[in-house]
Order: structure tokens, then C-alpha cells, then sequence
């Protein structure tokens, strides 16, 4: 969870991204302008991103940009634009933004784009200096994205134990494959763990050495992708102030793992489609030709073959990709990677939340299991962290999940209640009304504390609190 500073002055739109943030599982802290966004720094001074409107009154955007390069170096910035004037986000990125959300703000891209630059000031705190995967056509990628990558996707991998009788066929293929250069197209739900194969993948193969670069292809801008993708040079378009190293050459002699391929729009897949059958490429605003050797991954949840069908995938792209396509199973058909899984997730999550006595019980072993986890492997983390936040004990019992399933908290997109619970007399508005009772005594009637506990803004939670009041009076 990132903490978020919104500076907006218009209410309606500063609301609607601190309630995203909150639906997006991350806490806001709102500021009217500038001048006021520098007040909260002083007051919060553990912000990890910073979202900012250009024009407000007092002190504008690009001026608070200005301040918090002096004041506050290394806070990402995000700036909001609206629709048609990308030149005041191309000013604002040159000042040293990350990344522009631009008006009307959909949820979806405030998340992908929260979460991006989240990661870069986690790179930063790491020792890291620059983010391979960030959207911003001035900041040439560096070692740090694989760095990080690989650190977090190698903790994942200790976690999945990958035991299970159903992920034979696919482990047989790895190893099979991971010796040598063929593309491999990872198929499977959301959540199924795709992005920790890739990665164990590469780590199996004769490139572990070299670079593992991930690319979220939905998370990244239409406009800006082939840039992170090929690079530029120097005033290839407006805003293009300096050439860019693009993630298809830093990855030279290692493996490129392309998420969510299925979101490629078509005209770049035929770019990539050259790199692929000729390993090489163009930066945009060069005619000079650049030669790789780079091993491809992808994975996408979506059906090609039907995109195929409709012509919204190139069919000579998806054969090159799919040279030797793995399919993943859901969590549900591995049912010997749950407890496992649970033990090792519990062992993160209960240190990062300041719960180190957590262990689980038997019974919620046995109800983790039989539940049908429909989004796999990150509902189950998302289940398990919501768990041990509402807990109060030293153990987790099947009793905590049930209650954590049977309301969706805010901050979670989860199923809305347990499939036991007796429709009929559940009553919603008195477990929510519970939960967050629940949370206010748990720290003693510290509201602050409550909310950061139930993942809501402070504003929402004295609504919630004072719509209780007047339906008692």
C-alpha cells in the first residue's frame, strides 16, 4: 500500500482520487493546492507518491514541482492534465514528473500508474536511481527494474512450492524449455502467478546472468509505450529532451517478459513482430538499425487465438510468441500448494503489518483450501492481509476469514459475502457497522488508526460513523 498526496483544487476530482486510491488499497492525504501540499509534506513525511493538478491558484503545479525537487527529492511525481493539453504534462515531466493522468481520470490507469511510480520510490529506497519501466519519455531505464524485479519475483518463487500434481506438465516444460532461445507464450487466469514462472524461467535458462525486464503492456500509455519499448532520440517528438535507452535493447543477451500482451495495440505489434523474426529495431526518431538478442516471454489471460479470429492480433505475431505456449492452472487445481503458500504469505505479510505472532489454525488451513479462489493466487494474498488486519488473536481461525468474506471492505473488488452466510437475515449495514466498531476498539477509539486499518479515508469513515448516529437517533 503506497501513501498517496493528492493536490487538486477542484473537490469533486480530489474526492474521486483519494476514494480510488482507497478503493486501490492505498491511503490519500489531500491538499487544495501548492502551497498546502507543502504544509502536508511537513506533516507526512512518509509520502510515497504525489499526485498534482497543473493549474490551481496560490501555487501551481509546475511550481510545487519545483519546491519538491529542492525540498523533497525522490518523491515521484504524477501530474493530472486536462484532456488536450498533454504540452503542460510534457513541461511537468521535464521538470522531473514520472508520469500524467489526463482528464477525465479513469480508475484503471490511476491504479496502474500509482502503482508504476509506488515501485520507483520503492527502487529508490532500495539503492536503486532509475526505473526500467517507467512511462516518461526523459528518463532513460536503467538496472534497477530487473534488479528489483528479479529480487521480488525470486521471493515469490521460494513461496510457491509449485507441489501440486496439476503443475507437473508445466514445470516438465520449463525445464525443458528454459535451455533454450524458443519464445514462450504463458497462458492462464489472472492471478495464477504468470510473472513468477516467467521470471523462473529466466532464472533456469543460460541468460539468468543478464537482465529479466518486465513489461506490463496495459499499464503504460498508448502513446508512450513503443518508447518504452524501442527508446527515442533526442526530439523525436515534443517533450523527447534527451535520448532513451528503450527496454528492448537494455535487455540485450537477457530475457524481455511482456505481460498482458493481449492489450498491444496493432501497429506496434508489427514492430514487434520485426524484432522478433529479424532481433532488430528502430528508435522512434532514428532510421539507424539496432541488433538484439534477446529471449521473449509473454503472457496474457485473454484468448489470442479468438483475437485472431477477429483481427484485434496479428496471427504471424501470436505463432512467434507462442513457439512453446505453458498453460498455468488455477490456484483451485492446486490444492498442495494452499497450506504452503499460506505459511510462507503469513510469514511476509504478519512482519510488514506488525503481527509476528500470527500463525494459522488448523480449521483455516481447512477452509483456505476448500475455498474456489477465483481470482488465484492475489485474492488469496489480498484475503489473507484483510485477515490479519481485522484479527485480534495470536492465530488465525476459519472464524476471521469467514467475517473478512462476508463484507467487501473498502479497498477490495472481492466477492461481497460468504457463500454459507444465510441470505435471507444478512444484514450488511450491521457488519459493516461491526467492522468498523471492531477497528475503533481495537485501537482504542484512535479513528486515525481505524481507518489506515480498514484501508479507508478518515473522511469516509467519519460519514460512516455519523450516517450510524443519525439512523440510532
Amino acid at each position: 500500500m503506497a501513501k498517496v498526496l493528492v493536490v487538486e483544487d477542484e473537490e469533486n476530482i480530489r474526492n474521486f482520487l483519494i476514494e480510488g486510491l482507497a478503493i486501490a488499497g492505498h491511503e490519500g492525504v489531500d491538499a487544495i493546492h501548492g502551497k498546502d501540499a507543502l504544509t502536508k509534506l511537513t506533516e507526512h513525511t512518509d509520502v510515497d507518491v504525489i499526485i498534482t493538478d497543473i493549474n490551481m491558484p496560490h501555487m501551481d503545479g509546475l511550481q510545487l514541482i519545483d519546491a519538491i525537487n529542492t525540498r523533497y527529492p525522490g518523491i515521484p511525481i504524477v501530474v493530472v492534465t486536462a484532456y488536450g493539453s498533454v504540452s503542460s504534462a510534457v513541461s511537468a515531466m521535464k521538470m522531473g514528473a514520472v508520469d500524467y493522468l489526463q482528464k477525465p481520470i479513469k480508475l484503471k490507469e490511476l491504479r496502474a500508474v500509482v502503482k508504476k511510480a509506488a515501485q520507483r520510490r520503492g527502487d529508490q529506497d532500495n539503492g536503486a536511481h532509475e526505473d526500467v519501466a517507467t512511462a516518461t519519455p526523459s528518463s532513460p531505464p536503467q538496472n534497477s527494474k530487473a534488479s528489483k524485479g528479479s529480487k521480488n519475483s525470486s521471493n515469490i518463487t521460494r513461496t510457491l512450492s509449485w507441489g501440486a500434481p496439476s503443475m507437473k506438465p508445466a514445470l516438465l516444460a520449463l525445464d525443458r524449455v528454459a535451455q533454450t532461445s524458443a519464445s514462450v507464450l504463458i497462458l492462464g487466469e489472472s492471478g495464477v502467478g504468470k510473472e513468477v514462472f516467467a521470471h523462473t524461467l529466466h532464472q533456469k535458462s543460460r541468460r539468468a546472468s543478464q537482465k529479466f525486464i518486465p513489461v506490463n503492456c496495459a499499464a503504460i500509455t498508448e502513446t508512450l509505450i513503443e518508447s518504452e519499448l524501442f527508446g527515442h532520440e533526442k526530439g523525436a517528438f515534443t517533450g523527447a529532451a534527451d535520448k532513451r535507452i528503450g527496454v528492448v535493447e537494455e535487455a540485450n543477451h537477457g530475457t524481455v517478459f511482456l505481460d498482458e500482451i493481449g492489450e498491444l495495440k496493432l501497429e506496434l505489434q508489427s514492430k514487434l513482430l520485426r524484432v522478433l523474426e529479424q532481433g532488430t529495431f528502430q528508435r522512434v526518431g532514428s532510421s539507424n538499425i539496432i541488433k538484439v538478442d534477446v529471449r521473449w516471454i509473454a503472457a496474457t489471460n485473454r484468448n489470442l487465438k479468438q483475437m485472431v479470429k477477429e483481427g484485434t492480433f496479428r496471427k504471424d505475431l501470436f505463432h512467434r510468441l507462442a513457439a512453446f505456449p505453458i498453460t498455468l492452472p488455477t490456484l483451485a487445481a492446486r490444492k498442495e500448494d494452499i497450506e504452503p503458500l499460506a505459511n510462507v504469505l503469513l510469514d511476509e505479510l504478519k512482519h510488514a503489518l506488525n503481527r509476528p505472532e500470527l500463525t494459522f489454525t488448523s480449521d483455516a488451513i481447512a477452509w483456505l483450501k476448500a475455498q474456489p479462489w477465483p481470482g488465484n493466487i492475489r485474492e488469496f494474498k489480498n484475503t489473507l492481509q484483510r485477515a490479519i488486519i481485522m484479527s485480534t488473536g495470536s492465530q488465525l481461525s476459519a472464524d476471521d476469514f469467514k467475517f473478512i468474506k462476508s463484507i467487501e471492505i473498502a479497498g477490495t473488488d472481492e466477492m461481497a459475502m460468504e457463500q454459507d452466510l444465510d441470505m435471507e437475515t444478512l444484514d450488511l449495514n450491521a457488519i459493516e457497522r461491526q467492522t468498523i466498531y471492531k477497528a475503533l476498539k481495537q485501537h482504542d477509539g484512535n479513528r486515525r488508526l481505524a481507518a489506515e486499518t480498514l484501508g479507508i479515508p478518515i473522511r469516509t469513515l467519519y460519514n460512516k460513523l455519523k450516517r450510524f448516529e443519525d439512523d440510532d437517533e
